[in-house]
């Protein structure tokens, strides 16, 4: 919270060699890593908290940064799989909807990005970025 990342990295690893299945350090670390832009290891901690406990109350939120990190390596398939695993646990999730249908368009798959743009205004018809992605995709 105090935006030490690097310290912060190195105390999640101290207390995972003090605990390896300590599921929530290996998240909070995934999203220290994140935030440094170090993906490839963010997956790494991330899926293994998930591995760990598949339950976890963020569960939602860790797909959606998996999500994000596989689309920041340039992997829309594995993005596209991590917004439909937050939307199974938290279906409507404007967020995962959002970046699913980022996900979508990149892949060309026009119907499914406006299908998923049209669930985002059946919640929020006001989103005026949301009708402008509309009409990008049309």
């Amino acid at each position: 919270m105090q935006g030490r990342l690097e310290q912060s990295i190195a105390d999640y690893r101290a207390v995972l060699q003090l605990d390896p299945e300590f599921a929530l350090s290996h998240a909070a670390l995934g999203i220290a890593l994140f935030q440094t832009q170090r993906y490839r290891a963010e997956l790494e901690s991330i899926q293994r908290a998930l591995e760990l406990d598949p339950e976890l109350p963020a569960a939602a939120a860790l797909h959606l940064l998996v999500g994000r990190a596989w689309g920041e390596l340039g992997d829309s398939v594995a993005a596209a799989e991590q917004y439909e695993r937050a939307l199974g646990i938290e279906p409507g999730n404007p967020e995962a909807l959002d970046h699913l249908a980022g996900a979508r368009f990149g892949q060309r798959r026009f119907e499914d990005t406006l299908a998923l743009y049209r669930v985002l205004l059946e919640i929020n018809p006001d989103s005026a970025l949301t009708h402008t992605n509309v009409g990008a995709t049309l």
